[in-house]
């Protein structure tokens, strides 16, 4: 066993998650380790699946059936192919496809505009007697969101 990787996992309990406790701001973290003279970096959860089960065959994932993926407790780590990853991601309401729809326009939380205000903004561009520049002033906003509006780049939806 390898101490200096084990006595960096928080092991506080048998049947827990036990959480790689370097780089706290990275999703999986890296363990870096020596071999043949070389150092290579490796994620926790697979260096640890290798220290109690062995090689991990060629084209296949360390899998994580507690969803954390900082976690390297062996009971909670399974082999499976792309594929086996996704569907397990699927059956656990975490892929894109059940995600709920991002808000749009101004139902979104950082939206400076109103579906009315948007409105107004192409229909007084598209008349001719306003500037990009004017209408970023009029409306508290900068030229480039008046510009993207136009294009219809931002609020696409209306």
């Amino acid at each position: 066993m390898d101490f200096a990787f084990w006595c960096r996992v928080d092991v506080l309990d048998e049947q827990g998650c036990w959480n790689w406790m370097n780089q706290p701001s990275q999703r999986y973290g890296v363990y870096n380790l020596k071999r043949r003279g070389k150092w290579i970096a490796i994620r926790p959860h697979r260096y640890a699946w290798q220290q109690i089960n062995g090689r991990i065959p060629n084209g296949l994932f360390v899998c994580h059936s507690c969803d954390n993926p900082r976690c390297c407790n062996p009971a909670h780590l399974w082999l499976g192919s792309n594929s086996d990853n996704q569907i397990d991601s699927v059956n656990k309401g975490r892929s894109g496809f059940n995600r709920p729809q991002s808000k749009l326009g101004e139902a979104h939380h950082s939206s400076k505009l109103t579906t009315i205000q948007v409105s107004t903004i192409r229909e007084l561009y598209a008349g001719g007697g306003y500037s990009q520049s004017q209408l970023a002033s009029q409306f508290g906003v900068r030229q480039t969101m008046i510009s993207k509006i136009i294009t219809r780049q931002s609020w696409k939806h209306i």
